[in-house]
């Protein structure tokens, strides 16, 4: 963000146990020309302490707009610019949804520390593709919600330009039960913002989030302890269910007014035969995981199906863009 010149206040939600190394960063006269505001939370000892910490968060941001990142997250300030001069112009627009660039370090190692930085190693950059489903931006609002489901957009939806106050109303529901699944917690995110809706994607506009692959700590847990076909019929489950899907029906009576019997209806229909099909896949993935090519091609196609596929960016394309050979030359520093 030094480099990219950022003209937007940072805030930073830290919910690190030793808060020790980003306080010491801050004192850093590098940082002076940032504005930064810097809130030291509890330790995410738990998930539900992780949401307080996010809701609390989004409860101080004073801006009408917001987007979040993680830390292993950069973002291209020139391309953000862009892209709230555009939101600005089409004030009927609710969320831009964009798709990111993404990164890999080419080292063949599957232990997170090691892949964050690049030491000397070849960087990988991918693109996802822009959202052409003609569903996500129809004016009903049960189709929009029935597509987020199906395909569920998150890479587009969670890391968008969202409207300050829709973000705070999203995740004020999220904090009125006890969540123990960050599954519920990331669908009730993608989910609210598909039922909210007047979603663009606008292609003239070109990603300004680039995220780093196999870097988070998060996800690299999740794999066995939120396995799906596991937590499906857990007690957890069953005392959280219903009150995820209510929340979900307090975000949509925000925006349409509709019976509760119809919208639970619609949802559990759809909600049901999505996380059915995706049990499925998940103990396909499983049996084929092994077999590097069979479990590759067969990710690439579920990811095609739903419209979700990303392409690679070769060194030609990545020099010719300006903001992007900045990035790879401030990642190839030896810091």
């Amino acid at each position: 963000m030094v480099e990219e010149d950022c003209p937007y206040k940072i805030l930073i939600a830290d919910g690190d146990a030793d808060k020790s190394f980003t306080q010491g960063l801050l004192k850093n006269p590098n940082y002076k020309n940032l504005d930064i505001d810097y809130i030291d939370y509890p330790e995410d000892t738990n998930i539900r302490t992780f949401i307080r910490k996010f809701r609390n968060a989004i409860s101080l941001i004073k801006t009408k707009y917001a987007i979040y990142a993680d830390n292993d997250d950069f973002i291209l300030i020139n391309n953000l610019k862009k892209a709230l001069i555009f939101f600005e112009s089409n004030s009927e627009i609710e969320t831009l949804a964009l798709p990111h660039y993404r990164f890999s370090i080419n080292n063949g190692s599957t232990n997170t520390d090691s892949n964050l930085y690049s030491d000397g190693k070849e960087l990988e950059f991918q693109a996802l593709r822009y959202i052409e489903n003609k569903k996500i931006f129809s004016d009903n609002l049960l189709l929009r919600l029935k597509e987020s489901i199906r395909i569920f957009p998150s890479d587009y939806f969670v890391y968008a330009i969202h409207k300050t106050k829709n973000f705070e109303a999203f995740m004020q529901e999220t904090v009125k039960y006890p969540i123990d699944y960050i599954f519920f917690w990331e669908r009730h995110f993608t989910y609210s913002v598909g039922i909210v809706g007047n979603i663009s994607s606008a292609k003239e506009l070109d990603p300004f989030l680039v995220r780093q692959e196999d870097t988070s700590m998060l996800a690299s847990s999740l794999i066995d302890k939120e396995r799906l076909i596991k937590i499906r019929f857990s007690s957890a489950w069953k005392r959280q269910y219903p009150k995820f899907v209510n929340g979900l029906y307090n975000v949509s009576r925000e925006y349409k007014e509709m019976s509760n019997g119809v919208f639970k209806f619609y949802f559990r229909i759809h909600f049901g035969i999505n996380l059915y099909l995706r049990i499925i896949q998940g103990l396909v993935g499983q049996l084929t995981r092994k077999f590097k090519l069979v479990y590759s091609s067969l990710s690439k196609f579920i990811l095609w199906r739903l419209g979700k596929s990303r392409h690679n960016l070769d060194n030609k394309v990545i020099d010719k863009n300006v903001d992007l050979a900045r990035l790879k030359f401030f990642l190839n520093k030896k810091n």
